[in-house]
């Protein structure tokens, strides 16, 4: 059920959602190049601040230029427009300094923009029918436009990321190569190197040698860089709970906020928990929900791993803010084409446009000073709770997966204590 590395001609009729993309992009390019102020009063009038394109992209950049004034970009950054401090690997600071030439940052922003629009052909078609709309209602969403706009380095990570899971979907060396993709997104931005978790699908020798290769590499990086990293993660800033971020955290964290009480804040985690753990035990009882996962082909069901392992990690370990969503583009075909989860698929569509929904709500009820208004909190409630129901259905596709790892059976004691049981 293996698919071929370059996307075949029946695998046209799911271009819709790369082809939307890119006319996005050619629109919005061409407005900023000839409509003079136009975008940045579209902006204001949709209740967003008038920021210049790519302006994360700018911040990496900028650290790029200052870290060789010799200016300590982890404390001060004064050549970014807005004074951010640098919060990614130490790794780019040590690219050459003609990358930081400001006349740079629209061609690699748009360069980045049309990249990610291309690997979009490269995922497997949804369905034919509804699926087919909940992916390109997610790939036309909000949370999309909003990555794009920025150039956040998450892009960067999702073109690691797709063609990493395809190499991995083979039976031959070329899963090396899938795994150095990882190792790479992982030392560029940290929350990558969940993805070393995949080793455990490799035969325990060459399990070894690649945990070995991995963990040298890490050791050497940390090594030369661990002070630098430790300032860069330590600057990354908190996101505001109500506005803008995917957290397991943000549920207590929000009632903590609102209530001042421990006990309403672990009442609220219990609850992100319970709807979980219903997710997780419906999904698991469904019948035939392993066969029409095995039946899957290679890719779709290697990009439901891949992805659906780094947005469950990212959204239990730590905070991340909506554009970090688009890492669940990969993960829809598979979700789309599982009966028993489709409706997961359609849940990630519907979260990818809450960003949209938050600012119409917010516009007809406006936040007071102390806190939030009540619609806008009952849409956080809500998405908040459709988070922890969505990463439930990822966590047990992802663990049906891995069940049969090579590299789990080493953990197991009768595995080696007791031949021929398995």
């Amino acid at each position: 059920m293996r698919q071929g590395f370059l996307p075949p001609l029946s695998r046209l009729r799911g271009a819709a959602p790369a082809l939307a993309v890119l006319a996005a992009i050619g629109a919005v390019a061409a407005l900023v190049a000839f409509g003079g102020e136009t975008y940045f009063r579209l902006r204001v009038a949709a209740g967003m601040k008038p920021y210049t394109p790519f302006l994360d992209l700018h911040a990496v950049m900028s650290a790029i230029e200052c870290a060789h004034r010799g200016i300590d970009v982890y404390v001060t950054n004064p050549c970014d427009e807005y004074g951010r401090r640098h919060i990614y690997s130490p790794l780019w600071l040590r690219l050459p300094a003609l990358l930081s030439d400001p006349a740079l940052l629209p061609v690699f922003g748009l360069g980045l923009a049309l990249s990610f629009a291309l690997a979009l052909f490269w995922l497997p078609a949804a369905p034919r029918g509804r699926s087919e709309a909940a992916m390109l209602l997610a790939v036309v969403s909000p949370v999309t436009a909003f990555a794009l706009e920025r150039a956040n380095l998450d892009l960067l990570i999702f073109l690691l990321v797709v063609p990493g899971a395809m190499l991995l979907a083979r039976t031959s060396a070329l899963r090396f190569v899938g795994h150095g993709l990882f190792l790479v997104g992982g030392l560029l931005k940290f929350y990558p190197l969940a993805l070393l978790a995949l080793l455990l699908r490799e035969r325990p020798h060459v399990l070894f040698a690649l945990v070995l290769v991995a963990a040298a590499i890490l050791r050497a990086t940390l090594g030369t860089f661990g002070d630098e990293t430790r300032q860069a993660i330590s600057n990354i800033p908190i996101q505001a709970v109500f506005w803008g971020s995917f957290a397991a955290h943000n549920l207590p964290r929000g009632v903590m906020q609102l209530t001042a009480s421990p006990l309403l804040a672990g009442l609220a985690l219990a609850a992100g928990l319970a709807v979980a753990a219903l997710a997780a035990w419906r999904l698991a009882r469904m019948p035939g929900l392993r066969a029409d996962l095995a039946m899957l082909p290679d890719e779709t069901k290697t990009l439901l791993l891949v992805a659906g392992l780094l947005v469950a990690a990212c959204f239990l370990a730590g905070e991340n803010i909506d554009y970090r969503a688009i890492l669940l583009l990969p993960a829809l075909p598979g979700l789309l084409a599982l009966p028993a989860a489709s409706h997961a698929g359609w849940i990630a569509a519907l979260l990818m446009w809450e960003p949209a929904l938050r600012r119409v709500v917010a516009n007809f009820a406006p936040d007071t000073l102390d806190h939030p208004s009540a619609p806008r909190l009952l849409l956080w409630g809500v998405q908040q709770l459709a988070w922890w129901w969505l990463v439930a259905v990822l966590v047990v596709l992802v663990l049906a997966q891995l069940r049969n790892a090579p590299g789990l059976a080493l953990l197991r004691p009768w595995a080696t204590g007791r031949p021929g049981r398995r």
